[in-house]
């Protein structure tokens, strides 16, 4: 198994034995309004632990159909819309 998919795994494990809580969440849609981002920022609950981790999925509005989600290893989602020729794309880092 490589690093990263350890990472991943480890990163999965978190969300699903409820050791996280949820302190905020935001919700954005594209220009076009045909795509929602909704960004959970979690952390852990044990409070000597500091670091935090956002959950990031996409959504295709008119029916409601996830298609993708991530997680990034900070408590905040720096993103933009770029629109061209009727066709909206999501820049994040």
């Amino acid at each position: 198994m490589n690093y990263i998919k350890k990472v991943r795994d480890q990163l999965q494990q978190l969300f699903e034995s409820g050791s996280l809580r949820k302190t905020r969440q935001e919700t954005f849609l594209s220009p076009d309004a045909r795509y929602r981002i909704l960004a959970s920022y979690h952390a852990p609950k044990e409070e000597k632990l500091n670091w935090k981790i956002t959950q990031v999925e996409v959504f295709e509005v008119e029916h409601e159909a996830r298609l993708f989600h991530f997680i990034c290893n900070d408590d905040s989602f720096f993103h933009a819309w770029l629109s061209v020729k009727n066709t909206d794309y999501l820049i994040c880092s």
